[in-house]
């Protein structure tokens, strides 16, 4: 009985020994390893491409400083947000050169359009686009003037109407000019290109194939909704 209470205590004292060991020699290394290290942003889960990246898809890893990347990405902010370029597997770091802003223009129009909106293109011309001086990244409102049927004193006669169709409208491209540039205002351009809710294009379309479209450019501080007004010939000259 002896004996095995001996040879307990002897194995129990040989674990203790070889635990001690081992942390004091851990320590030695890493008292002697001058190696700097960094944490980069690496994709805690595999990201198909075309994805909105969401903090819950990546985490931190240590790596040596000589081996991190130039364009290498330190700040979850930095990456929360943006749009994955190609396919990111687990535990890959995460680039500058793997993210697309998600309003950026450097890979064509669709990227800047908002998930859930469509983009849809008008004709302009200098009346109808205030002179050429929209920009992308302005607001407008949009009217159509047209030939309406109404029921007056039960007979039914032809009037012509100004109603408003959608109000607040970004633009997202003028002709093929996707970037704001002021000193490209005032060029003939031929098309404007809008974003809108799905539900409002169709509407938008009927009115620019019955009839005339106007723009009504809006202040950058003004998202003021006035309503879907209109006016008939009558409001103008009082009969």
């Amino acid at each position: 009985m002896i004996n095995k209470k001996l040879l307990v205590i002897t194995l129990l004292f040989s674990i203790a020994t070889a635990a001690l060991t081992y942390l004091y020699l851990e320590k030695i290394k890493s008292d002697l390893d001058t190696t700097e290290y960094v944490e980069v942003i690496v994709a805690s889960v595999s990201i198909p491409p075309d994805t909105l990246i969401g903090r819950e898809s990546l985490t931190t890893k240590k790596i040596p400083v000589e081996y991190a990347h130039p364009n290498s990405i330190y700040k979850f902010d930095a990456v929360v947000g943006k749009v994955a370029r190609g396919p990111l597997t687990k535990g890959e770091a995460i680039l500058q050169t793997h993210l697309i802003d998600q309003k950026s223009t450097e890979e064509g129009l669709a990227y800047s359009i908002t998930p859930g909106m469509r983009a849809v293109t008008l004709g302009i011309n200098r009346i109808s686009a205030a002179s050429y001086l929209i920009l992308p990244g302005d607001w407008v409102d949009i009217l159509v003037t047209m030939d309406i049927i109404r029921e007056v004193g039960g007979r039914r006669e032809q009037a012509t109407q100004t109603n408003y169709v959608l109000e607040n409208v970004e633009v997202l491209a003028v002709g093929t000019q996707m970037r704001r540039n002021v000193s490209e205002q005032g060029k003939e351009q031929q098309t404007i290109i809008l974003q809108v809710a799905p539900e409002d294009a169709p509407k938008l379309i009927l009115a620019s194939e019955v009839g005339s479209i106007k723009l009504l450019l809006r202040s950058p501080r003004d998202d003021k909704q006035v309503g879907l007004l209109s006016a008939t010939l009558e409001d103008i000259t009082g009969k």
